[in-house]
């Protein structure tokens, strides 16, 4: 295991400033846009934390605090999503093909260029 955190820590310090910005963005948007329409008391506010704390210690504090007034913006937007009556299909086809397309880049980042293992996801 620590072989492995290793190797994936040389990976992300090896990655431009802009690219964590921009993943950490991407990660913030990804567990905030879905905490508006999740008619839940759980929070996502915990695992956006630790989105900002990643581009803190990959990026800087100045693109931190960038990635945390965007989760805070998305943080403020909930109540606003918790008056709404219903999900609409639209946004779950497309909550759904964004997850399949990000885990699939995920993996495929961690892993090397890995091609999916079941022909359906690919």
């Amino acid at each position: 295991m620590k072989v492995l955190m290793r190797k994936l820590a040389a990976r992300l310090q090896r990655l431009s400033p802009l690219t964590i910005t921009v993943t950490g963005l991407c990660g913030v948007l990804a567990l905030g846009i879905p905490a508006r329409f999740i008619h839940s008391p759980m929070s996502f506010m915990l695992f956006q934390l630790a989105v900002v704390v990643f581009v803190g210690w990959g990026a800087g504090k100045w693109n931190a605090l960038v990635v945390s007034g965007v989760a805070i913006a998305t943080a403020a937007t909930v109540p606003v999503g918790l008056a709404s009556e219903h999900l609409a299909a639209d946004w779950i086809f497309i909550w759904n093909h964004l997850m399949r397309f990000v885990v699939l880049r995920c993996r495929r980042v961690a892993g090397g260029g890995a091609k999916p293992t079941h022909p359906s996801l690919g």
